[in-house]
């Protein structure tokens, strides 16, 4: 009987270990909304639990963002655009990309006045986010030589709404949005798509550390496997 107990006991010792080390951390890029979707929907409905993590969602702040989180070991996952990520990379981090869950590219300009392709905006101030996400028109506005003013922002509409600047960089599926419920009647001529210019670029993806990644290999696979499910139940 004795000898009954003690295996019992040791199974739920083993149980609990195991559950411990598969506690996992993820991070988005910032505070909750649609673009982040998949991963609350695998985690909602589940679908982490089914392959056996047990995931805790934590948003990044101004003073502590998600690649420090990821560094310090705070969070195993993080999501980050794909330009930032091959910033980093060439800055010397090592990051692995284990899934791609943006194919194409949301972000746009938006203007005060109609533009008929990126050199309607030679000599304007226009804002831009702080993060990597700007890279991409500030360097195409650079080799097409527009002489653009950047004024940087955190993530906010304010600058555009009150006339500040003649134009901002958005993505399709949150600063746009938040600009029409702020009242502004955009027109089709006041949008600028980067994907309709020739930069298509894939953006958000989700990184592990290289070394985390030749580690945990087996549970990279499960938490990948539970947010593509979670990413077509959200679809």
């Amino acid at each position: 009987m004795k000898r009954f107990i003690y295996t019992i006991l040791l199974c739920i010792l083993a149980i609990c270990s195991t559950y411990a080390q598969t506690q996992l951390v993820f991070t988005p890029t910032w505070t909750a909304q649609a673009q982040f979707a998949g991963f609350y929907v695998a985690d909602a409905m589940g679908f982490y639990k089914d392959e056996g993590l047990n995931v805790i969602i934590k948003h990044p702040s101004v003073s502590r963002s998600g690649i420090n989180r990821l560094k310090s070991g705070e969070s195993q996952y993080v999501s980050l655009h794909l330009l930032s990520a091959i910033e980093m990379i060439e800055n010397g981090d090592e990051l692995v990309n284990v899934m791609q869950y943006f194919q194409q590219s949301a972000l746009m300009i938006i203007s005060h006045e109609p533009m008929y392709g990126l050199r309607s905006l030679d000599r304007k101030r226009v804002g831009c986010f702080r993060i990597g996400l700007s890279n991409l028109p500030i360097a195409v506005a650079r080799s097409q030589k527009v002489n653009i003013e950047w004024i940087p922002f955190l993530s906010h509409t304010n600058l555009y709404v009150s006339g500040a600047i003649d134009a901002t960089l958005a993505m399709s599926y949150n600063e746009y949005y938040q600009l029409i419920m702020a009242g502004q009647r955009l027109k089709k001529e006041q949008l600028l798509y980067m994907r309709d210019i020739g930069c298509n670029i894939p953006e958000d993806g989700l990184y592990v550390t290289k070394q985390y990644y030749q580690q945990h290999r087996a549970e990279v696979d499960k938490f990948v496997r539970a947010s593509k499910r979670g990413w077509e139940y959200a679809l």
